[in-house]
């Protein structure tokens, strides 16, 4: 073959081999551009809007004991009745006024809706249940089936905002109320199973405040409630978050146990604040710190120093709810019940002021019947906490 002829068609064969590289990547590209995100994937996100979630579950065929509708007075848009072996889900249908066949679902004779310690899940007005047997739980939606089969269900919920945690095996999951999984871990996600969020020694998480309490090979840490994130690492006997009050928490501290003690932690800094560890640490606000230690109740600042010299004995636990308090000491300490304590702080004073909320106030020699009474005509240097023993809230009065 002449060699100018053979130059021409390498360089044709080249010519083509880029016009076809071209052509795939666009075509690679075009497909990117248009690819169904309605799948679950990689960085895909879904609001939590029933409508946006794909229709990735099930809708079950009636079974044959089941009836095509209910004839029932209307409490609900949805109801639902045991069947043989079969949890069956009607829907209302206002145009005939009666509740309609809409999906169902396996559910064994030990099948009943969950009852845990602190919730029983049943939502009538949106669809949807959690059923629980002696083996697995699953969430049932009565429009889209069952989310899955799971060891553990629970509930968090922070006012109208809900999530599920779910737990298979030793991974634990944060799922949204339409079955989308935020993310996963190996561990727990709080102890709420054990006590509710509140628990005997502090709350376990915050949906507003998007922190979370978690478990990993039996020592606690802090995450992001929103995406896993680790904020503290899991390397405590217990870590738990602190709040002061009206549905407040303190976001720049939590309280950590090492060695039956409690220190207080700052999260930003990620390191004790201080080296003194109490029986309790009860709240955190603004300065003040409330421990326990050794049955008495003490008010200190974050260095440790006491800022009222007074203690509070307690005679009794906290969860017992027939305390009786009385004068021991001098008034210099005190045993206390269901009673609410105003702690007085002078802006630079060393004079510091108490009272018990049925007592009157008495301020360089001034006396004031109640509280109310000081605040508005008593001295205007000198700042006002709440202490409610029972519920550990420290409120600013003024």
């Amino acid at each position: 073959m002449d060699a100018s002829i053979k130059r021409t068609l390498i360089n044709i064969f080249f010519v083509l081999l880029f016009i076809g590289f071209g052509i795939g990547i666009g075509v690679s590209i075009c497909s990117y551009a248009n690819r169904d995100t309605s799948k679950p994937g990689i960085n895909v996100h879904y609001d939590d809007e029933e409508s946006s979630i794909p229709d990735r579950f099930t809708i079950n065929p009636k079974p044959e004991e089941a009836k095509e509708y209910l004839e029932k007075e209307y409490d609900h848009p949805y109801t639902y009745e045991f069947i043989k072996g079969y949890f069956v889900a009607y829907k209302y249908n206002d145009e005939n006024g009666r509740y309609e066949y809409l999906n169902s679902t396996p559910c064994e004779d030990d099948c009943e809706i969950a009852s845990y310690v602190h919730f029983n899940y049943e939502d009538l007005d949106v669809g949807r249940v959690v059923l629980a047997s002696n083996e697995k739980s699953i969430i049932f939606d009565f429009n889209r089936g069952s989310f899955g089969s799971f060891d553990f269900i629970e509930i968090i919920q922070d006012n109208d905002e809900k999530y599920f945690v779910v737990k298979e095996g030793s991974t634990t999951s944060l799922m949204t109320l339409y079955g989308r999984k935020l993310y996963s871990i190996r561990g727990d996600l709080t102890d709420i199973s054990l006590a509710g969020n509140q628990g005997l020694d502090g709350y376990m998480y915050s949906i507003r405040y998007n922190l979370m309490v978690y478990k990993e090979n039996n020592k606690y840490g802090l995450l992001k409630l929103d995406s896993g994130i680790k904020v503290i690492e899991a390397n405590f006997d217990y870590l738990r978050l602190i709040y002061y009050g009206k549905n407040e928490f303190n976001t720049s501290y939590v309280k950590i146990k090492e060695n039956d003690k409690w220190y207080l932690y700052s999260i930003e800094e990620n390191k004790k604040v201080l080296d003194i560890g109490y029986d309790q640490i009860l709240t955190v606000y603004n300065d003040v710190l409330v421990v326990e230690d050794n049955k008495r109740i003490y008010f200190k600042d974050l260095k440790g120093n006491d800022l009222v010299k007074i203690s509070i004995e307690i005679s009794k636990s906290f969860e017992d709810i027939d305390w009786d308090w009385e004068n021991i000491q001098d008034n210099v300490s005190f045993k206390v019940a269901d009673e609410n304590i105003y702690i007085l702080l002078p802006n630079g004073n060393e004079k510091l002021y108490y009272s018990f909320e049925d007592e009157g106030i008495e301020d360089n020699g001034n006396y004031y019947k109640n509280i109310d009474v000081y605040l508005k005509n008593g001295q205007k240097n000198i700042t006002v906490y709440k202490y409610y023993i029972k519920s550990r809230e420290l409120i600013k009065m003024n």
